[in-house]
């Protein structure tokens, strides 16, 4: 580029070592006229006033929107009023989410001082209740699992399934756990029962406290979604070796409604 602003070959040429006239040689008195703005005085005038507005209006909706943020946060936290103060974190001496005796989703929950509950996560079930040996702890921590220690109350690694009973006919469900949370007082688990016809809502309390009377361990639980007329009966090792009692505190052999049931182990 010449010092006038114009282009010219005989420029280029100096820079790339070319000189002179000749075959195969740039002409250094070739100019290329300087570059232009298609654009008019008005036109251009009219982008300037164009690109000030839209600053002052990007520039007028952040000073508006500043006042506006504490308003959406104050909803945000409202969507589910009271579950951010009443959830707490995890307490790793009441519960340990490390998968315990080999089974692959699992966790355990200690009720009192010495009672464990170990839960198949999978299959929505309670396979092992035991008591820890003396004062010693009753789960063995090695190569991030778990294993049981202690006295065995229940067992039931094979026992059975969540089943729907409608009409008198048995339809099996299988199950999708959610979630867990830990409370003041209890852990909630909670899962998706899936049927062909739809999903039941199953949620399990365990308190922290120690049962008390003949039982040696106590939990809570509630079926949402039932229709009229269809009952969700437990697994077959719960029917066995757990005692299902309503809201009224009545025995009962499965659950009608979504009211909080009682299952203890005597």
């Amino acid at each position: 580029m010449d010092v006038d602003g114009t282009f010219s070959l005989g420029a280029f040429a100096n820079r790339g070592k070319f000189q002179g006239t000749g075959p195969g040689k740039f002409h250094s008195a070739i100019h290329f006229p300087r570059f232009k703005s298609c654009l008019s005085i008005a036109e251009r005038q009219s982008n300037h006033a164009m690109r000030n507005s839209y600053d002052f209006r990007s520039l007028r909706e952040r000073f508006l929107l500043v006042p506006i943020l504490p308003v959406l946060f104050a909803m945000i936290t409202m969507v589910n009023p009271g579950s951010a103060a009443d959830e707490l974190p995890f307490d790793p001496a009441k519960i340990c989410r490390l998968s315990v005796d080999d089974i692959p989703r699992s966790i355990s929950i200690r009720q009192g001082a010495d009672v464990w509950l170990g839960y198949d996560l999978e299959k929505a079930i309670v396979f092992k209740v035991w008591q820890a040996p003396g004062d010693k702890p009753g789960l063995i921590l090695e190569s991030f699992k778990a294993r049981s220690t202690g006295t065995a109350w229940f067992e039931g690694k094979d026992g059975g399934e969540w089943q729907l009973k409608v009409k008198g006919k048995a339809v099996p469900l299988s199950a999708s756990y959610l979630g867990c949370t830990q409370s003041k007082e209890h852990f909630e688990l909670r899962w998706e029962l899936s049927h062909p016809d739809g999903t039941i809502k199953l949620s399990e309390r365990i308190a922290m406290t120690a049962a008390t009377g003949k039982a040696r361990a106590h939990r809570e639980l509630r079926a949402e979604s039932l229709q009229p007329g269809v009952s969700l009966v437990l697994p077959p090792a719960y029917r066995k070796a757990w005692v299902l009692t309503g809201p009224d505190g009545n025995p009962v052999n499965s659950l009608i409604d979504p009211a909080w049931h009682q299952l203890s182990l005597p």
